[in-house]
């Protein structure tokens, strides 16, 4: 039977709406980050939180909670799966994000999966005995109310039974722990997959089809199994390839295209109810998930899983978002090789055709030139220009597949369209025409990165002390002296990239456009949390790996003496989301606004 929410406690539901609000929860916890210094002595922690009525929302996600101040008042020893009281705390917005910040008087209660009580003793738990818990240093003992208690027992059940995880618990009321048979453990890799057994997966969603009884999901883990179909790019397809309808994406205005990973490292699994209406909502392409219980079986001679309905459980849901353990880490490891292999064996192609383009490109000028002398003689007429004809045109570089952009059904448009707006021209009630200094506005486009700023790659972040960079300083709360804002992190993500069109007009030099790179948005592209770069080496080099997969060799071009915007760089096109919004700039005119466009939804494999 479900424990009720003690009384004076919020669930992360509710918690989540109370704005500036102080409030106390207990949640699950699904994530946690070491503590990292900000500035001087002080440093925070970041956790991530679940429980019952979040999940209920379609929250997979953890409700995030930072702490600020000295590590010895963080709950360091917090692992996934504990459970975590917090007292005193406000949900207040941090970077556009709501976010759990603790204050001086905050407190926190952690309760280890290893302190749990087994089932036979629970009860003791919840009349008299306390559940072992560690407090903030320093702080008076605290003596749990059979009500939180109780609760406390009810939320590691639920997150054992609904969110796969381990089972650890002491093992009499004594709290002296007994060995406890695990379970076996189902967990398998896609190489090692067999057929007729039952595996549990953990794996990057590729492809997504949704038909009227079940769920299609390619997916893959970036490890590879000889019994998976073998999927290549578009005109390169073998006899053991799929494209096109067999998708089921036939329906679709242009021919389906896979996405990638190349070869045979993806799985398709079939779900069915009630694990495909979950899926649908809350599962798209690029998130990572796990999948319990798939029945691995040979179709038409590949190996492929489905997700039936428990039979003994029939509104059961195997298909969730994971936890951040090793396996996590260890599949995001196996996709930044991955994708590493990939860019470089994409730039080394990119060089030798180029090499051929330019050879091909030489021999048409002479063909053309020698076929014009013939004409002209034959004819007697003028030599027409070889600068007209089209023959002999650079082919335009295939899409960097390194490179996701979310929204994938959104048309593209040029950054000539996009700067040249017909909305900005505007009529008032009296006729007159007034040219508007912005719109808010969304546009998808495909472009190639030309320059970028600031020059020096350890430039990119920037510190929010810095007045030159940041002069709006947040303010504390004077009557509960909440001093939380006092230590925030110091570091941001903020640089421009200068990108031209992929796909210009025919004919007209292709148009330039400065886009933004800034705060989450640059933390979803790079997949890095921001720091002081000129004292993270690794972090530096990480960014550079991950910009090599943007920009190609833009980098490198740029640090030549006679580089300029329009040196011929050897890269690939992508494609981009850009928020086009108006910056409040005092003093300049125009209504004092200025025109910014800002990349966002985009993230480097």
């Amino acid at each position: 039977m479900a424990a009720p929410l003690p009384p004076g406690y919020t669930d992360l539901k509710v918690a989540e709406q109370s704005n500036g609000k102080e409030i106390n929860i207990i949640g699950i916890v699904v994530d946690v980050r070491p503590p990292a210094r900000t500035r001087g002595d002080d440093h925070q922690m970041t956790l991530s939180l679940q429980d019952p009525a979040r999940m209920e929302t379609g929250q997979a996600v953890g409700f995030t909670c930072k702490m600020f101040g000295q590590v010895k008042d963080f709950p360091t020893q917090a692992t996934i799966g504990d459970i975590l009281m917090l007292r005193r705390v406000k949900n207040m917005p941090f970077r556009g994000e709501p976010t759990l910040l603790n204050n001086r008087n905050s407190e926190f209660l952690l309760f280890l999966k290893s302190y749990m009580p087994k089932v036979p003793f629970e009860i003791a738990y919840q009349v008299h005995k306390q559940i072992q818990h560690i407090a903030r240093s320093g702080r008076p003992k605290v003596i749990l109310k059979p009500a939180e208690q109780a609760y406390i027992i009810h939320l590691h059940r639920w997150s054992v039974q609904n969110m796969n995880m381990p089972v650890v618990e002491v093992g009499r009321p004594t709290n002296i722990a007994e060995p406890l048979g695990k379970p076996r453990d189902k967990f398998s890799l896609v190489k090692d997959i067999r057929d007729g057994t039952f595996v549990d997966l953990l794996c990057e969603v590729r492809k997504i089809y949704n038909g009227s009884n079940a769920l299609e999901l390619y997916a893959t883990d970036y490890t590879s199994n000889n019994h998976l179909y073998d999927y290549r790019p578009l005109g390169e397809e073998g006899p053991d390839s799929r494209e096109g309808d067999q998708f089921g994406y036939t329906r679709t205005k242009t021919p389906s295209v896979w996405p990638g990973p190349y070869g045979k490292f993806a799985i398709q699994v079939t779900l069915w109810s009630p694990h495909m209406q979950w899926a649908a909502e809350h599962v798209k392409v690029g998130d990572i998930i796990s999948l319990r219980n798939v029945h691995i079986r040979y179709k038409d001679s590949k190996l492929e899983g489905s997700m039936h309905t428990d039979k003994q459980h029939s509104e059961q849901v195997d298909v969730r978002k994971p936890m951040k353990d090793q396996r996590y880490y260890d599949l995001l490891d196996r996709r930044s090789k991955h994708v590493e292999e990939v860019a470089a064996q994409a730039e080394s192609n990119a060089q030798n055709q180029g090499k051929k383009s330019r050879r091909k490109k030489k021999k048409n000028k002479q063909d053309q030139a020698e076929a014009a002398s013939k004409q002209n003689t034959r004819a007697n007429t003028p030599l027409q220009p070889a600068a007209q004809t089209t023959s002999a045109a650079e082919p335009v570089a295939s899409k960097n597949e390194t490179v996701v952009c979310s929204h994938p059904d959104q048309d593209l448009v040029r950054i000539s369209d996009i700067l040249n707006d017909q909305s900005l021209q505007w009529k008032d009630r009296s006729g007159d025409e007034l040219t508007l200094p912005f719109i808010n506005r969304k546009f998808k486009t495909s472009v190639r990165a030309v320059d970028f700023f600031p020059p020096a790659l350890e430039d990119f972040c920037q510190s929010t002390q810095d007045l030159r960079y940041n002069d709006f300083q947040p303010t504390t709360d004077d009557d509960t002296g909440d001093d939380s804002f006092q230590s925030l992190p110091e570091w941001e993500w903020a640089f421009y990239l200068l990108v031209e069109d992929a796909k210009p007009v025919p004919g007209q030099t292709p148009e330039r456009m400065r886009l933004l790179v800034a705060d989450r948005d640059a933390e979803g592209l790079l997949g890095l949390d921001a720091t002081d770069l000129r004292k993270s080496p690794e972090t530096l080099a990480q960014l550079k790996e991950k910009l090599f997969c943007l920009w190609g060799e833009l980098e490198e071009k740029k640090a030549e003496p006679d580089f300029s915007p329009g040196t011929p760089i050897s890269n690939r096109p992508f494609e981009c989301l850009v928020y086009e919004y108006g910056a409040h700039t005092p003093g300049k005119g125009v209504n004092d606004w200025t025109r910014v466009h800002r990349m966002w939804g985009v993230t480097i494999r």
